[in-house]
C-alpha cells in the first residue's frame, strides 16, 4: 500500500505465469491529480528473471565454496603474483595459529614457514607463474618453533577472465603419518638387509674360517695318533708348535663370535666406568704378546700416564686387543706396532694403532666395517682372518658413542683410529 509519505517504491517481486515463475523489478509511484490529490498510481516492471537466477546461482557457488572453505581438512590457499596470500581455508588458518582466514591476508609463506621451505616454495610458484604448469609435489614444511610435517601438494596458475594469470593456487594434504610409516618401513628393510648380511657372514665363518682351521688341527692329531711311534722328537715339536697355533686362532675366532652373538642378542652388559687407558692398553698388549715375538715384532706405546678415559673395561680392551692384534697379523717379520693416545677436544680420547705392515688399497679400506662385504685376508705368515674382529670394535666404539676409521697405504702400513669418551657425561 502506497501512502503520502512514500515518493517512490522500488521492489523485487515474483510473479507466476503458465511458463513458470518469474521475477519482475517494479518501480511504483504516486499519481497526483490537478489538485494534489493522490488518485492513483503509475508504475512500471521490468523482467529480471534471467538476473535473478544469475544472483542465485552466484549465491549458490559462494555457499558452496565458503562450505568447502570452512570445511575441508586439506589446506586450500590462493596467492597473488608476489606469492601472497589473497584467500586461505580456515583449516589452512589453523595451520598458522591463525583465528581468522583474513588475518592471512597479504602475507606470505615467509610470515608462517622456515626460510627453507618458504624459498623453495615462492621459486615453485613463480615458476608455475611464468610457465603456466601446474606442480604436483610431495614436500616436506619446515617451521621455527615445531616438528617439520609433510604435505601432498597440488598447485596450479590462476587466472582472470581474460585468461591471464594473476597468482596461484593449491591444495595441500597433510601426509606426515604416512611419511613417517614410509621411514619406519624403510628402516625396517635396511635392518633385514643388515640382518640377512649377518647371517650370511655367521654362515660364512662357521663353513669355510671355521671349518678350515678345524679341519687342519684334526689332521695334524690323527697324524699324532696314528704314527707318534714313528716320529722324531722334532717332528712331534713341529706339530705340536702347529697345534698350539691353530688352536691359539680358533680360541680367538670362537671368542669373536661368542662376544658378536650375545651383541646381537643383548646380552653383553655396557658398564662404562672412569679408568686409566694405560694399564687396560697393557693389559691388551700382553694377550699378544707371543704372536708379535714370533714374528719378531716391536710393540710400542705412548700413552700418558694420567690419561683417563671413560668406558666399559671389557669392551675397551676387546677393542684394542683386536686391533693391535690385526696389526701384528698383517706386519712383516720385524716389523713395528705403536699404540697412542691423546685428548682429542669434545671430551673425547683418539686411540691409535699404528703399523709398518703391508697396508691396504683403497677398496679395500672403503668395505672394512661393513657386513655385507667380505674383507677378510691371510695375515703376512698365512694367518686366518675373517673380519669380524673389526666389526666387534665398530659396535663396541659405537656402544661408548665414539667413531672407528682407518688410513692406511698398500706396502706402507696402516693406522686404525677410535675415540672414546674421555670424562663421564655431566
Amino acid at each position: 500500500m502506497i501512502n503520502s509519505g512514500i515518493a517512490k517504491l522500488n521492489i523485487e517481486e515474483p510473479w507466476a505465469t503458465a511458463e513458470g515463475l518469474k521475477w519482475l523489478s517494479t518501480s511504483k509511484i504516486p499519481f497526483v491529480g490537478e489538485n494534489g490529490e493522490i488518485i492513483g498510481i503509475i508504475g512500471m516492471s521490468i523482467d529480471i528473471t534471467e538476473h535473478k537466477q544469475a544472483e542465485e546461482a552466484l549465491a549458490r557457488e559462494q555457499y558452496l565454496m565458503q562450505a568447502l572453505m570452512d570445511n575441508l581438512p586439506d589446506h586450500i590457499y590462493f596467492k597473488d603474483l608476489e606469492s601472497r596470500f589473497i584467500r586461505i581455508s580456515k583449516s589452512h588458518a589453523l595451520l598458522f595459529g591463525l583465528d581468522d582466514p583474513d588475518q592471512a591476508i597479504g602475507k606470505s609463506d615467509f610470515d608462517f614457514f622456515s626460510g627453507e621451505h618458504s624459498q623453495q616454495a615462492y621459486e615453485d610458484e613463480q615458476t608455475i607463474i611464468q610457465t603456466g604448469q601446474l606442480l604436483n609435489i610431495e614436500e616436506k614444511e619446515t617451521y621455527h618453533d615445531r616438528p617439520d610435517t609433510w604435505v601432498s601438494t597440488v598447485k596450479m596458475p590462476l587466472y582472470n577472465k581474460e585468461e591471464k594469470i594473476i597468482g596461484t593456487f593449491g591444495i595441500s594434504r597433510d601426509i606426515t603419518k604416512q611419511q613417517l610409516a614410509r621411514e619406519e618401513i624403510k628402516l625396517k628393510n635396511e635392518e633385514l638387509i643388515q640382518a640377512h648380511a649377518e647371517k650370511d657372514k655367521f654362515f660364512s665363518i662357521i663353513a669355510h674360517d671355521l671349518r678350515g682351521p678345524f679341519n687342519g688341527f684334526l689332521g695334524l692329531t690323527q697324524i699324532m695318533a696314528d704314527e707318534s711311534s714313528s716320529l722324531s722328537t722334532k717332528e712331534i715339536q713341529q706339530m705340536a708348535e702347529s697345534m698350539e697355533k691353530s688352536a691359539s686362532n680358533l680360541f680367538r675366532l670362537l671368542e669373536n663370535l661368542l662376544h658378536w652373538a650375545r651383541i646381537q642378542q643383548g646380552l653383553i652388559p655396557f658398564n662404562p666406568i672412569v679408568v686409566r687407558l694405560l694399564p687396560i692398553a697393557d693389559e691388551s698388549i700382553a694377550m699378544v704378546f707371543d704372536q708379535a715375538k714370533i714374528k719378531g715384532i716391536e710393540i710400542t706405546r705412548s700413552i700418558p700416564n694420567d690419561l683417563a678415559v671413560f668406558a666399559d673395561y671389557n669392551m675397551l680392551q676387546t677393542i684394542i686387543r683386536n686391533l693391535v692384534s690385526n696389526a701384528v697379523k698383517f706386519t712383516t717379520k720385524g716389523g713395528k706396532v705403536m699404540l697412542s693416545a691423546k685428548p682429542a677436544g669434545d671430551n673425547f680420547v683418539v686411540i691409535a694403532i699404528k703399523d709398518t705392515g703391508i697396508g691396504m688399497r683403497q677398496e679395500i679400506v672403503e668395505q672394512l666395517f661393513r657386513f655385507d662385504v667380505q674383507t677378510g685376508r691371510e695375515g703376512t705368515e698365512g694367518e686366518p682372518s675373517t673380519g669380524l674382529g673389526l666389526l666387534l670394535c665398530k659396535e663396541f666404539v659405537g656402544k661408548h658413542g665414539g667413531k672407528i676409521w682407518v688410513e692406511s697405504e698398500e706396502g706402507v702400513g696402516s693406522t686404525f683410529y677410535f675415540t672414546i669418551p674421555l670424562n663421564a657425561p655431566a
